[in-house]
């Protein structure tokens, strides 16, 4: 995983895919402003790179999860109100077979 600081630095897509074929996972933060443009780019990557996992978080994932998940090509796994704990839990056991359980 790239952990660091964390900054701003635009990117062509080319170059993110480049960066992502390394990776084990892409978390981000969406919005219902911008939600379709991050589903469309985490296929991108997610065709770059098969095995990335891909995690979204944010008031619309929490307020629409389903639509989120059907019309989110290339969303792996979306979480739902606080964000912290999951995510440091998942970076944690990446590497572990998790069994992934489904709460409506």
């Amino acid at each position: 995983l790239l952990m660091g600081k964390t900054q701003f630095i635009k990117m062509a897509i080319e170059d993110v895919k480049a960066i992502v074929k390394n990776m084990d996972a892409v978390i981000i933060s969406t919005s219902s402003m911008s939600f379709m443009e991050d589903a469309l780019v985490l296929k991108q990557l997610k065709q770059a790179n098969p095995q990335l996992k891909t995690m979204i978080f944010g008031a619309h994932p929490t307020f629409m999860p389903k639509f989120c998940l059907t019309h989110g090509p290339g969303i792996d796994i979306l979480i739902r109100r606080e964000p912290e704990f999951i995510i440091r839990d998942f970076v944690i056991n990446i590497d572990k077979n998790w069994k992934i359980e489904i709460y409506s």
